[in-house]
């Protein structure tokens, strides 16, 4: 299964997002998971993660490794698991991370032979992985545009703003989204603000109950994030419910609950797809 993760605007904290998502999803699920990303710049899906790990401290730690890797590797004709596994490195026992590109041109990386062959690499990833999960570029670029209406599921981070809702469904067409397979997370989730997600479904037809979910904004993940202890700051915080910020990881899991609830219904419809 391949699941997109993509905002129409940048700095909603689809990242942040994904990486607590799928770290509190692992906790309860036996699902294998590949990390991975195409942002060609200001994007730090793997410092968060790595840190702590040996060598990870390292300018040249993801030397030889990543999505370029497996690029070389792909083009001689050359992809099983192993070889994937000897690119990506590995988070928990069911997470492994597959660095984003080393490459800065977005010219270079989105408009040439290397995006195609990448989105390749995701396909192939699926026969490996039970889930690929990608974070894309926000906005509608040609590569996420691309991935998102290949994608599974995709997850859609937004915020409680008019604005930014009202420009994503004049485009929801024009991108392929399919109302069943979209999840829409809210960051920073204020509970107190008039637009609340009971609110929204009233206004906005695709957003429902079973859909939707919010986070409220945390102080310490955010602080975890930037010391590079997403990791460990998730994993404590889903085990003791009478944190401080107990309120984040309440509805941490029940996002990842509604999430996994998701996916397990499209897995279902795609075995049945292809056994017909």
């Amino acid at each position: 299964m391949k699941i997109a993760f993509w905002s129409p605007m940048h700095g909603t904290g689809t990242t942040a997002n994904l990486m607590a998502l799928m770290l509190a999803i692992a906790e309860d699920s036996d699902r294998s998971v590949l990390l991975t990303q195409t942002h060609y710049c200001m994007n730090d899906l793997e410092g968060p993660l790595v840190a702590g790990l040996k060598g990870a401290d390292r300018e040249d730690y993801f030397t030889d490794m990543g999505i370029d890797a497996v690029v070389k590797y792909y083009k001689s004709g050359m992809l099983s698991k192993e070889i994937l596994e000897s690119c990506a490195t590995e988070i928990t026992d069911r997470i492994s991370l597959l660095a984003g590109t080393r490459q800065c041109s977005r010219t270079a990386f989105e408009n040439g032979m290397v995006s195609r062959i990448v989105e390749r690499i995701f396909d192939a990833s699926q026969e490996f992985y039970d889930w690929v999960v990608i974070d894309t570029n926000s906005g509608f670029s040609q590569t996420s545009t691309s991935i998102l209406k290949d994608a599974d599921i995709v997850v859609v981070t937004l915020r409680q703003n008019r604005a930014l809702l009202d420009e994503l469904f004049r485009n929801e067409e024009f991108l392929g989204l399919d109302h069943d397979r979209v999840f829409y997370i809210f960051g920073s989730y204020d509970k107190d603000s008039k637009y609340t997600l009971n609110n929204l479904k009233h206004i906005y037809r695709n957003i429902t109950s079973v859909n939707s979910a919010g986070l409220p904004h945390c102080t310490g993940y955010m602080d975890a994030l930037c010391d590079r202890k997403a990791a460990g700051y998730i994993r404590s915080g889903l085990s003791d419910p009478e944190r401080s910020d107990r309120e984040f990881f309440a509805a941490l899991k029940e996002a990842s609950k509604k999430l996994l609830s998701m996916t397990t219904k499209a897995t279902k419809v795609t075995k049945a797809g292809r056994s017909a």
